[in-house]
């Protein structure tokens, strides 16, 4: 779907869900999905089913993370789920540092790609451990998922 067609239909929805899924700017080339989040600025609960092919390292690119802290409305949602297919160049400890640390609100799940290199693996694993070995938790736990780690969150934090 062209950029401003996905706009037009779903600039005031509260709760978008996408299934392998590609916004596409007029020139043929993959919106990132901050440009995305930011062009939904009534959401509370967003869901996106990353498409399995190299469309994923686009959608979700080494600044995604950066850039959707920038937006004023992505703190204020409710859930934010990017499942399956999550690939490496998500900025997993910039997430966890400077986003993941401070939310007090937003559901978190991420569900990484099965084909993480064992340097992102081990990343992951130290977040995960990190976050399991706090007691007392002053932020929202995310769930995340990739082979080899049980879900993060306890079902009723969650």
């Amino acid at each position: 779907m062209f950029l401003d067609d996905f706009i037009f239909i779903s600039s005031k929805a509260e709760t978008v869900l996408l299934w392998p899924f590609s916004v596409i700017n007029e020139d043929g080339s993959i919106v990132p999905l901050e440009k995305i989040i930011d062009s939904l600025p009534n959401i509370n609960d967003f869901e996106y089913q990353l498409p399995n092919d190299d469309d994923a390292t686009k959608i979700i690119t080494s600044k995604t993370v950066e850039e959707l802290i920038k937006i004023p409305h992505f703190s204020n949602l409710d859930s934010f789920f990017l499942n399956y297919h999550v690939p490496e160049n998500f900025d997993i400890e910039s997430f966890y540092e400077n986003y993941v640390k401070k939310n007090k609100k937003t559901k978190i799940s991420l569900v990484f790609d099965n084909k993480l290199s064992e340097e992102y693996y081990k990343r992951v694993i130290k977040i995960a451990d990190d976050i399991l070995s706090i007691k007392s938790h002053d932020f929202k736990v995310p769930a995340l998922s990739c082979p080899g780690i049980e879900s993060t969150w306890e079902e009723e934090e969650f």
